[in-house]
């Protein structure tokens, strides 16, 4: 079977969102101090959320264009990509937008989270609530039947979203409340934080202990730049389109916005390493360490083949 080029560009890319996710990954998961870090909490679930969509993406694309012919069962292979693409994409928006939120806890009300209880609150908790929140809701409005999809529209590549979707309160309250308020949130957390971050270090005349949480403003203020430049002209495009405007209109643009929002997950693995000087630090290591190894092996085999010559002649 013949494909075109886009389709190679986009799987390489997949692939190398998947194994910078897992460096990522297993950096933070397997250094104890970058563990128990708060601030990575949140990053890890978000990894974990690209790691999930780009594995899914890259076996179902393949199956489904090298293997397999969706006559088999078209509504179920939409319903099921639509999910695994949309609704992980989503919930990377809603994690994103606490992430932006819970950065003014842990560098201006770090004492809160001292306790156990009100760490589990403020921390563990709102992460577990959202994440159950987008499974139900993408879940119910994915795969409960509302309405009919249209297989011939599925086959001819004209539905964009479930039937479901079509319903003006689940179409309005997806985009309204998870995408358009959720980047108007990311944008005015980003900006108070950096806002009272110059304030309280003119008032107190020091660095507000900037060694400590520059990593993770640094590290906030990049990852919600990454999300806002790749949602925002989709979530612009749709919303004009569900109020009124033409189709026609958008249709090259809505392309452009729509590729730009899918490589979120190929390009977010390595926005977050970019963003991390542990991370960073720890690659390089690990890099200039098997470097060392494939230079110091040839000279170790030479030399114990030199010594074991010599004690052949002696004896």
């Amino acid at each position: 079977m013949s494909l075109p080029p886009e389709f190679w560009i986009a799987r390489t890319a997949n692939i190398l969102s998947i194994i910078s996710a897992f460096c990522a990954l297993s950096l933070l998961l397997f250094d104890r101090t970058l563990r128990r870090a708060l601030h990575n909490h949140i990053i890890i679930v978000l990894l974990s959320v690209v790691f999930v969509r780009s594995v899914s993406n890259l076996f179902y694309n393949i199956y489904i264009n090298l293997l397999a012919d969706l006559a088999w069962n078209p509504i179920l292979y939409y319903l099921i990509w639509f999910f695994i693409d949309y609704a992980l994409y989503s919930t990377q928006i809603i994690l994103v937008v606490w992430a932006a939120i819970e950065r003014h806890i842990l560098i201006f009300h770090d004492q809160w989270l001292r306790m156990r209880s009100k760490r589990f609150l403020l921390h563990y908790l709102p992460i577990i609530i959202l994440l159950t929140y987008s499974l139900i809701f993408f879940s119910v409005i994915t795969f409960v039947p509302f309405c009919q999809n249209s297989a011939d529209n599925i086959l001819a590549g004209i539905t964009t979203n479930p039937c479901s979707l079509d319903n003006e309160m689940l179409g309005s309250w997806e985009l309204i409340c998870h995408h358009i308020v959720g980047i108007f949130i990311i944008v005015l957390s980003s900006l108070t934080l950096i806002v009272r971050i110059i304030r309280q270090k003119q008032r107190l005349h020091q660095s507000v202990q900037w060694r400590k949480h520059r990593k993770p403003t640094i590290q906030m203020l990049l990852t919600s730049m990454f999300y806002l430049v790749c949602d925002t002209p989709w979530v612009t495009i749709i919303f004009a389109l569900r109020y009124g405007l033409s189709y026609d209109i958008v249709a090259i643009p809505l392309t452009n916005a729509f590729m730009l929002r899918d490589y979120v997950t190929h390009m977010y693995p390595f926005i977050s390493i970019l963003s991390s000087s542990d991370l960073r630090h720890k690659l390089r290591r690990m890099v200039l360490c098997w470097r060392k190894r494939q230079a110091i092996l040839p000279d170790g085999t030479i030399q114990l083949a030199v010594t074991r010559r010599r004690q052949t002649a002696i004896n």
